[in-house]
């Protein structure tokens, strides 16, 4: 079974591109642990992941997800390989099947709006998207 459960918060506005088969958002989220190293001392460790949203919830995502906003998602690994420059390129993105949100950045710009908690069907095998190289 191919699943990842991430908590963690938006690195940046989603970016959405529209397609003529549908849409698609992309952001990155940072997920967080805190350890002592080897002097005692407490020390954040962030990890970045590419996420990638398709279908029904893109609108969901583009309605109501900010940079800064806390969520939790569900989705599938997926790897790619691209070549730019003649210089090979790979890729780990996590596909979403579920998003729900956590917390709010708070911004002079918000509203008290919040999203509903939404969850795709599951991904069907696609062809990998050429133009689409972060």
């Amino acid at each position: 079974m191919n699943q990842v459960n991430l908590i963690g918060r938006v690195g940046k506005d989603p970016e959405v591109k529209s397609f003529d088969w549908g849409k698609i958002a992309n952001t990155s989220l940072a997920t967080s642990r805190k350890i002592k190293d080897k002097d005692g001392s407490k020390k954040e460790i962030t990890q970045w992941h590419n996420l990638s949203f398709h279908g029904t919830i893109v609108d969901i995502v583009e309605k109501y997800v900010k940079k800064g906003d806390q969520i939790a998602v569900t989705g599938e690994i997926q790897y790619r390989e691209y070549e730019k420059e003649g210089v090979k390129k790979y890729v780990t993105d996590i596909y979403i099947n579920s998003l729900e949100m956590l917390g709010r950045n708070k911004s002079e710009n918000d509203e008290g709006t919040s999203a509903p908690t939404t969850q795709n069907p599951p991904l069907k095998p696609q062809e990998p998207i050429d133009d689409l190289p972060f």
